[in-house]
């Protein structure tokens, strides 16, 4: 079975979060240790402000996912 490698995770993560900005994406570059503000092209949300909900869908879908083999119910 092929592996993805991280530089292939990372890159992958930097162009995520530029093209959507998304919180997957942005938890991560976190999770590799690359502060999403060096990639970012554009500043980000400040604590507290409105953003569009496209930014956080794919998130409401993680946590929607009823059958996890993280979570031992799949």
């Amino acid at each position: 079975m092929a592996m993805a490698s991280i530089e292939y995770i990372a890159a992958s993560a930097i162009a995520a979060f530029r093209d959507t900005g998304s919180a997957m994406a942005r938890a991560m570059l976190v999770a590799l240790g690359i502060r999403p503000a060096d990639v970012a092209r554009e500043r980000g949300p400040r604590v507290g402000e409105v953003v569009s909900a496209s930014r956080y869908a794919e998130l409401m879908e993680c946590f929607e996912n009823a059958e996890s083999p993280m979570d031992g119910r799949a």
